[in-house]
């Protein structure tokens, strides 16, 4: 075995292109460290700049509130440190950090997409985003350049590039039969030169990652490196993984041109379309929720609070819950602004946070059913290995999240009662101000996290790993007789390339028509005024409303079962009648009523002469209704059915108007022309089975696959002509050679 690994390595050490791989592999592993050190190294000197910034802050309203204190000032609230609510919810503001873990340089991705760092404050972080990166939002959608970025997708192209041909070269070039005539048996000989290019390819991985650890770790601990240990015991299942399914291809009998297109195609299967299809599963089991329909519900709870009747009646409430802070009659207008702020923030916590918990819950879900399915795709599983280790999570930021909560919980219970009692802050206030220190989650909860995706990496490299030795055969003797010959090899290259290129012929020719026929649909079949009121009845004007808003929300509560939260309200003009738009959530559900502004009828869900009336606005000629029916519809660009009437018309378009049946408002607008141009905004985009876009991926596989089987097209004829040339020679060379000496006595004779 030792010598016959010190035949491989002086055969591959002569091999020049293996070298050079090697070499572009380190340069970019280099790299992609060197830029993953510059990201966490950035993020290390914010938060060192923003802690000496807020350090520096503290003491100047710690030396203003003692000037105040002794006298020594006159008492300013605007300016000065001794005025709870500018130092608690402003000039005081502590912004808390996410430290980078020990591996952070390794899997720098999430850096962009989560928040590393909270402002706290006596008001809400909600309402905030300066923890997110706002750079380049290339990084959201094609991640950073890292040590990860390059081991997940780079190092399984190199390990391809090394092992497609470890045997069957030998087999082209005819020097197997130099093997079996050795006391070598095929298993040993693979086992030994895919070894070998493991070893090749683990070396810089293993060099790069040490040195990471070393250089950007704040401590070297025993968990730390047995953390890296275990890390390079994953990546080296993963290089394994690679290297085994090069070996199958080789045992397949194949040529080496048919065993690269073989292993980059798998390659795209195990690192796009695998996990793509895990995502949009994930997505269709647990469909989060958009985190822009927050935007609407902070702004109704916002103009809800900020009302004056509201204002006062949470300062009463919170009042007689803490009446020890009630403050003196004599000092009940120094602050009394400053006072209606801190219920206001409370309040809107009170109403967000459950909304925001049900998204997150969401989320939540959506990752651990992703996680559960990670066995399926290597590249996948090592993903979640790499941002796990790097402390660039879903859920360390999930843990860092709800440590900010407590905080800022911690924040209020001390600025609250200093704040509503008209209080003033003194000096030794400022050394009992609560501090934030993130706690890391315990070790047992780290690996039992990292069981899942590490125990699927080892699984699926030991099942690659196994089918290689089982089809594996004794020796190359018998493997040689179920060898597919050349010219076969050559056919089926030819037939494949052949039968994608007709497949490939069939989605580009759909692609072009559709894509002309959307490009000319105003000229073709598409008119103006697209769910556009042609012929709208005028209404009320807004001042004739009897019924106040509050009403209306009262009405809308009732409605429902259990304790409701008003969203969003709005008074608006339609079809004749002043209506309430009212929007709640009860119970996770987000439920619309519409009432009626004068006489406060409930309106929803419409009826059928409502929809008539409203759906009639639409069509700009006078025509009749031929039917009206409820459904489910599911709106373009949209995931859920929801309760729909459709109206139909009998123009010279055949319009069908779609209305919400709890609101009234326009869903779509058909007709017969735009009904073709909705089909063939489907076709071109392959938006079926509730997709969307995903299945665009299809039509680039058979192009992509295309310019492989052309690459071994190539292969096959340069490998022709070299053996074509190589007959010739030896033909020339026999034919000019000199005769033997039995040959020239007898011409001597003769």
């Amino acid at each position: 075995m030792i010598r016959l690994l010190h035949l491989e390595w002086q055969k591959d050490t002569r091999d020049r292109s293996l070298w050079i791989q090697i070499a572009l592999l380190c340069l970019l592993l280099v790299a992609a460290a060197i830029n993953g050190t510059g990201d966490v190294t950035e993020t290390r000197d914010s938060m060192a700049a923003s802690n000496g910034y807020e350090s520096a802050r503290m003491a100047e309203l710690q030396h203003s509130a003692g000037e105040v204190s002794r006298g020594h000032k006159p008492i300013q609230f605007a300016t000065d440190g001794s005025n709870p609510a500018r130092v608690g919810g402003g000039d005081g503001a502590r912004r808390v950090w996410l430290p980078p873990a020990d591996f952070a340089s390794f899997a720098a991705g999430y850096l962009s997409a989560l928040p590393q760092s909270h402002t706290v404050t006596t008001w809400s972080r909600h309402t905030r985003t300066d923890g997110y990166d706002l750079r380049s939002p290339a990084n959201h959608t094609s991640g950073r350049f890292d040590v990860g970025f390059v081991c997940v997708l780079l190092v399984p192209l190199f390990a391809i590039a090394l092992g497609y041909n470890v045997v069957s070269a030998d087999r082209e070039s005819g020097t197997l039969r130099l093997v079996s005539a050795q006391s070598v048996s095929l298993p040993r000989l693979i086992a030994v030169r895919l070894g070998l290019r493991l070893a090749l390819l683990m070396a810089p991985i293993a060099t790069v990652s040490a040195g990471l650890y070393l250089w950007t770790a704040p401590e070297i601990t025993v968990e730390g490196l047995s953390k890296w240990l275990v890390l390079l015991g994953a990546l080296s299942c993963y290089v394994a993984f690679w290297l085994a399914l090069c070996g199958i291809l080789n045992v397949s009998g194949r040529s080496s041109s048919c065993n690269a297109m073989t292993g980059v195609s798998l390659y795209l299967a195990f690192t796009i379309l695998l996990p793509t299809a895990i995502q949009v599963a994930a997505a269709k089991a647990f469909p989060p929720p958009a985190r822009l329909s927050l935007i609407p519900i902070m702004r109704t709870i916002t103009s809800d609070i900020e009302s004056g009747e509201k204002s006062k009646a949470l300062v009463d409430s919170y009042y007689r819950d803490h009446p020890e802070v009630v403050p003196a009659a004599d000092s009940a207008n120094k602050m009394e602004p400053r006072t209606k702020l801190f219920p206001k923030a409370l309040e809107f916590d009170r109403r967000l946070v459950p909304i925001i918990k049900e998204q997150e819950a969401a989320s939540q879900a959506q990752s651990d059913f992703a996680r559960r399915l990670s066995f399926l795709s290597p590249p996948f599983a090592l993903q979640l290995i790499l941002e796990q280790w790097a402390g660039n999570d879903l859920e360390r930021n999930r843990t860092f999240a709800g440590q900010v909560d407590a905080y800022e919980q911690a924040w209020r219970e001390f600025f609250g009662p200093k704040i509503m009692g008209l209080a003033m802050l003194v000096p030794e206030d400022y050394l009992r101000l609560p501090t934030f220190q993130f706690r890391e989650e315990p070790a047992w909860s780290f690996w039992r996290r990292a069981f899942l995706p590490l125990g699927s990496l080892f699984a699926v490299s030991s099942v690659a790993a196994g089918i290689l030795g089982l089809t594996l055969p004794k020796s190359p003797l018998r493997w040689r007789k179920r060898q597919v010959n050349l010219g076969m090899d050559e056919r089926w290259a030819r037939k494949a390339h052949r039968r994608i290129g007709i497949l490939a012929l069939g989605f580009l020719l759909l692609s072009v028509s559709t894509g002309l026929l959307w490009a000319n649909a105003k000229f073709l079949y598409w008119d103006e005024n697209y769910k556009e009121r042609v012929r709208p009845v005028a209404g009320p004007t807004l001042e004739a409303a009897r019924i106040s808003l509050q009403e209306v929300m009262d009405l809308s509560k009732a409605a429902v079962e259990g304790p409701a939260s008003v969203t969003q309200a709005t008074l608006r003009a339609d079809f004749g009648r002043l209506l309430y738009d009212v929007r709640l959530r009860a119970g996770g559900k987000a439920s619309t009523f519409l009432f009626d502004a004068v006489t406060g009828e409930l309106l929803s869900p419409i009826s059928t002469e409502l929809a008539r009336n409203i759906a009639r606005q639409y069509v700009s000629e006078n025509a009749e209704i031929t039917a009206v029916a409820t459904e489910q519809y599911i709106p373009r660009k949209k995931h859920k059915a929801q309760a729909a009437v459709r109206v139909a018309f009998n123009d010279t378009n055949r319009t069908e108007i779609v209305l919400d049946r709890q609101t009234g408002e326009i869903l779509e607008d058909e007709g017969r022309w735009r009904k073709v141009h909705f089909a063939v905004m489907q076709l071109h985009q392959l938006n079926f089975f509730g997709f969307e876009k995903t299945l665009l991926n299809i039509p680039g596989i058979p192009l992509l696959l295309m310019g492989f089987s052309g690459l071994a097209l190539w292969g096959f004829q340069r490998a022709r002509a070299r053996r074509a040339k190589a007959a010739a020679v030896v033909g020339q060379d026999a034919r000019y050679a000199p005769a033997s000496s039995g040959e020239s006595e007898g011409a001597h004779r003769g």
